[in-house]
């Protein structure tokens, strides 16, 4: 296979393989992984490879099912943070288009927040939304974040300061011009809005 076709190949295996929660499937993706990085590659698909790496870290942490964890005690989440940030830091990254690099900041954000570092993770959504500002998970996990964040937060004031921002950013996530990455987004926006609503009724 050429580089492009086995990409495309260990893509489709790590999809299956979720759908399936097939932990074989991940495990073999990961192989293949290693194999195809002995390659000399382009750039574009070595980053690409980081990150199919990643996802199918994830996919092993889902099965795993310690996706819940806040530790990094799990070799799943250890291997799916290494992936992510080699991801975000590879000289490729800034060849890859928009929404690829928006998802790879967010996901990496999104676990950042998982495990209870809730400033990376909001500076993360923050410079995946400076690439693309609509980009909607960013904003919807963005919002989410903050909002957690502001539960932690004694003052009254800076407490209520940070609900508005979360509640503008989730309401972002609903907007018409809000650009989804997957095409069952529908879900993810009521999740948003019941997020925004509790928002209200808390803050009021």
């Amino acid at each position: 296979m050429s580089d492009d076709e086995a990409l495309e190949h260990i893509g489709r295996l790590i999809d299956d393989s979720c759908d399936a929660a097939f932990e074989r499937g991940a495990k073999r993706a990961l192989h293949l992984l290693d194999e195809l990085t002995k390659r000399p590659l382009t750039e574009e698909v070595a980053v690409l490879a980081e990150y199919f790496r990643a996802n199918a870290w994830t996919m092993r942490s889902q099965i795993a099912n310690i996706r819940q964890s806040s530790s990094w005690d799990s070799v799943e989440l250890q291997g799916e943070m290494l992936a992510f940030t080699r991801a975000a830091s590879h000289p490729g990254f800034m060849k890859l288009d928009n929404g690829r690099r928006c998802q790879i900041l967010t996901n990496r954000a999104n676990l950042l927040d998982r495990v209870g570092r809730s400033i990376d993770a909001i500076a993360g959504w923050d410079e995946a939304l400076r690439i693309d500002p609509h980009f909607a998970k960013a904003l919807g996990n963005r919002g989410a974040g903050l909002r957690q964040y502001a539960g932690m937060i004694d003052d009254n004031r800076e407490r209520t300061i940070l609900a508005l921002h979360a509640y503008d950013s989730l309401c972002k996530a609903m907007a018409p011009d809000a650009v989804y990455d997957s095409v069952d987004f529908l879900p993810i926006i009521a999740q948003f809005k019941d997020m925004a609503k509790v928002l209200i009724f808390t803050e009021n």
